[in-house]
């Protein structure tokens, strides 16, 4: 089956798709699938990607399609800005086809190019049915949500409006205000009556974003505060003459840089709104030249400030009022009935007091730290997984996705956010939460693929495509299951005394060789004299080697146990063998179960000191390895 990786998009959250695609293509199960890359541009348009265009690609800003000669005037007054978004180079740049990189494709041509489309896609007219609904126009099957459940679940303010459906989960006070009514109305009078609504703190959020992106909080009783909370929000900026005639040439360009980022700043093509005269106009900057040019005209006749506005703006702001509590996020996989399995819930703790999880703490090294499961008792856990389902089957989720809420502290629990595709970074908490119930990375895709092609056949208005396609591979995965103890057994051992970088090294060596040859992967801990561990693959998605050793000195948590036993009826179709919880093993049964072993190719720290008889030991027991006829391989 040829599956189509969609990542890009013209959303802010289009780096973070690039990660998750990444992933997808690396985990891919190529015993059924056939992934193709195919980016959408900052323009909208589709490219079908070269396998290594698209490995090469660092960012999403960095691939673009070769130009001609003759406009290399034109990129030479704009290096300063390198790499552009394609939206931000100017039309004339765009036209050459150059066939290195891949293809451009019209949408059409989707049809004959892939089978199904996997959406590592996020944010604005990728997980708002916007493309799923051009994917159920073209015929194309696709994962996750539908049209209807995308376009409910991206409104953040209509998910607060209809929370009331739920019986079992209650909401904290809210309220909104427009564009318009920003523009219009007395910023201090609308502040005191979002204070009389909400409280304070409170959260300012952008309701139709993703990835936490234009979300802030309002801490103290500050205007000031809260104008620019409101700002980031619908992504506008104030510029005073005396703060931009004050910068040189070369800080105007390093500013207008900062822009250009689409995640954390306003981004680029940008409005300029001139407040002079009667009337006010407006100007389509595409990228930062334009507007310092528009800014020093501007300037040069009026005192007022101008304000600045993405094209990509919102038309409403969202506040909430402060939870105090556990955060949390849960993901929920859709049975083959339709409906609703709920993975343990991860707690989400902000690396700085009193804040929340914002888009620092979500994608930032060190920004937060995540627990699985919530460190609560085994009943309020339960309530927080019952809720999330009914969530998921009240609001005709479909697929997977992942819920956001916080348990608080007088017990309630309140949910916050729907995410349809969830990201999909090596380590991302969905991939984490179903390890912990037996699937490895390959595994939930495929169980992901097949689950969105049996919604496909259920809801779809032309059901023969989806249907095909799922007998087809329902057929693959018995005869696979049937041959799997013929697969090679390759296993991987991580020790207590290898460097932090060797678990990452690890990772990416399981996801490989599962996805690629065809083989059972199994992950060892070894002890030295004390024993051989045989790991779940939930340990191989810890963060940290120090998270893994302190899951290893503790005892398997009553939850994990138990949605462990409750998944097995998931992974019945596509999952071998799992235990959840470490099994120590003799040398005879390691021997039995794989003929080839990776070790790290070094052990030590700078911080770390292995004694000679350690050392030997470790030594001794690869030579032993070797002497039985198995193939020892480093990584």
């Amino acid at each position: 089956m040829k599956i189509g990786i969609l990542f890009g998009g013209i959303s802010r959250e289009r780096e973070v798709s690039l990660a998750g695609a990444k992933t997808v293509w690396q985990c891919l199960d190529r015993a059924f699938f056939t992934p193709i890359p195919i980016f959408i541009d900052g323009k909208g348009r589709f490219l079908k990607i070269n396998e290594g265009a698209f490995l090469a690609m660092e960012n999403t800003r960095s691939f673009q399609i070769p130009t001609p000669k003759s406009e290399d005037a034109i990129l030479e007054k704009l290096k300063f800005f390198q790499p552009l978004y394609e939206e931000m180079r100017p039309e004339s740049l765009t036209k050459k086809q150059d066939a290195t990189w891949g293809t451009a494709l019209f949408a059409e041509q989707l049809k004959t190019e892939i089978d199904f489309a996997f959406l590592a896609l996020h944010g604005t007219y990728s997980e708002d049915g916007t493309i799923q609904g051009l994917l159920e126009w073209l015929n194309i099957p696709y994962s996750g949500c539908g049209v209807f459940s995308s376009a409910f679940s991206i409104d953040k303010h209509l998910q607060k409006k209809f929370s009331a459906l739920s019986p079992l989960q209650k909401t904290n006070s809210f309220t909104t205000l427009t564009r318009q009514e920003w523009f219009e109305e007395n910023h201090s009078q609308l502040f005191e009556s979002v204070k009389s609504k909400v409280g304070l703190p409170f959260v300012v959020k952008a309701p139709y974003q993703g990835s936490s992106i234009g979300v802030s909080m309002v801490k103290e009783d500050s205007l000031a505060a809260f104008e620019k909370a409101v700002q980031v929000a619908l992504f506008l900026k104030e510029i005073q003459k005396s703060d931009w005639v004050s910068l040189s040439t070369t800080e105007k360009l390093i500013e207008t840089q900062k822009w250009t980022v689409l995640d954390r700043e306003i981004g680029f093509p940008l409005v300029v709104i001139e407040r002079s005269g009667l009337h006010s106009q407006q100007t389509v900057c595409l990228h930062p030249l334009e507007v310092i040019e528009k800014l020093d005209d501007y300037f040069s006749y009026s005192d007022k400030a101008a304000l600045l506005s993405s094209v990509e703006s919102e038309e409403l702001v969202m506040f909430e009022s402060f939870i105090k509590g556990k955060e949390f996020s849960c993901g929920v996989l859709q049975k083959a009935d339709g409906s609703a399995f709920a993975l343990p819930p991860t707690e989400i703790i902000p690396a700085k007091a009193d804040s929340f999880y914002d888009y620092e703490a979500k994608y930032q090294v060190g920004g937060s730290d995540k627990k699985i499961p919530i460190r609560l008792p085994l009943r309020d856990i339960e309530q927080i997984q019952a809720v999330c389902k009914d969530w998921f089957e009240t609001f005709q989720l479909e697929g997977y996705a992942r819920i956001d809420g916080f348990f608080g502290e007088a017990g309630e629990i309140i949910l916050i956010d729907i995410n349809t595709l969830p990201g999909m970074s090596p380590t991302s908490l969905i991939f984490r939460q179903a390890a912990e119930v037996g699937f490895s990375p390959t595994d939930l895709l495929t169980y992901l693929i097949k689950t969105s092609l049996q919604t496909r056949v259920r809801t779809g208005k032309r059901p023969h495509k989806a249907r095909l396609l799922l007998e087809n591979l329902t057929l693959r995965l018995e005869k696979n299951k049937a041959e799997a103890q013929q697969k090679i057994g390759v296993g991987i051992f991580l020790y207590p005394q290898m460097g932090e970088a060797f678990l990452e090294r690890a990772r990416h060596l399981y996801n490989f060789t599962v996805a690629r040859q065809k083989a059972r992967g199994y992950l060892f801990w070894y002890l030295g004299k004390k024993g051989i561990l045989k790991l779940p693959i939930g340990f191989l998605l810890k963060p940290s080697l120090a998270e893994l050793k302190a899951a290893l000195a503790e005892d398997l948590p009553p939850l994990l146990r138990q949605c462990a036993e409750q998944a097995a009826p998931l992974r019945t179709d596509i999952v071998c063998d799992f235990a959840p919880a470490p099994q120590t093993i003799t040398f005879e049964q390691l021997f039995e179960t794989c003929t080839q072993l990776y070790f790290p190719d070094e052990l030590l720290t700078e911080s770390e000191h292995l004694k000679p008889a350690e050392v030997e030991d470790l030594a001794e027991f690869e030579r032993n390895l070797k002497n039985l006829g198995l193939q020892v391989l480093k990584y």
